[in-house]
C-alpha cells in the first residue's frame, strides 16, 4: 500500500503541469547497466537471461526520471517473462536520437489493449494480473515522464514476446 501511495503522488506531480525537470547529459548504456545490476536478484530468482546490446552514447534527459522509466520497463519485463527465458535490452543509434528497447519473451498483449496499458491501474489479460505484483502505475508514470521529455514511445508484439521502446535526444 505504501508503494501505491508513493506512485500516486509521483503521478499527480507529473500530471499537475507544474513539474520542473532538470535535464542532464549522461551515458545511457551506463544507466541501463546500473539498473540491470540493481535488479539482478529478481533476474536470478527467475533464472532469466538478460542480453544487452548497448551503445556508449550521451543523451540529454533527466537522469533520475529516465532511470525510473527504464526500471519500470525492465521490472515489467521481469514480471511477465516466464522463468528461464530471455529479456533483451538494446539501444539503436540514429542520427539525432537513440532508441531504447526492452523486449521480453512471453505472452503477447492483445492488439486492442496496446494503447490502454499506459492507463493507471490497467491490466490486460489473465496472463498479466495483479498476482504479478506492482501497483499498476508504472507504465502511467513512465508515459508521463516520457511526455515531459517530448519523447516518442510505444509498445508492440514481437514474434515471441513484447517490446517497449522510447527515444531520447543525443548530445551532439
Amino acid at each position: 500500500m505504501d508503494m501505491m501511495i508513493v506512485d500516486m503522488l509521483e503521478l499527480a506531480k507529473f500530471e499537475s503541469g507544474t513539474y520542473k525537470m532538470q535535464m542532464d547529459v549522461f551515458y545511457i548504456d551506463i544507466a541501463i547497466q546500473h539498473i540491470c545490476e540493481q535488479l539482478s536478484l529478481e533476474i536470478i530468482k527467475k533464472q532469466l537471461h538478460v542480453h544487452t546490446h548497448l551503445s556508449a552514447i550521451e543523451v540529454i534527459a533527466s537522469h533520475r526520471l529516465m532511470e525510473q522509466v527504464i526500471t519500470n520497463f525492465i521490472t515489467n519485463a521481469i514480471r511477465y517473462t516466464p522463468d528461464k527465458e530471455d529479456i533483451i535490452v538494446s539501444t539503436i543509434d540514429e542520427p539525432s536520437r537513440i532508441k531504447v528497447c526492452v523486449e521480453n519473451k512471453g505472452a503477447h498483449i492483445e492488439e486492442d489493449q496496446l494503447d490502454k496499458i499506459w492507463d493507471r491501474f490497467y491490466r490486460v489479460d489473465t496472463a498479466r494480473q495483479r498476482s504479478q505484483g506492482g501497483t499498476g502505475l508504472g507504465l502511467a508514470i513512465s508515459k508521463n515522464i516520457l511526455e515531459l521529455h517530448g519523447a516518442e514511445y510505444g509498445v508492440y508484439n514481437t514474434v515471441d514476446g513484447v517490446l517497449f521502446y522510447f527515444y531520447l535526444q543525443k548530445k551532439v
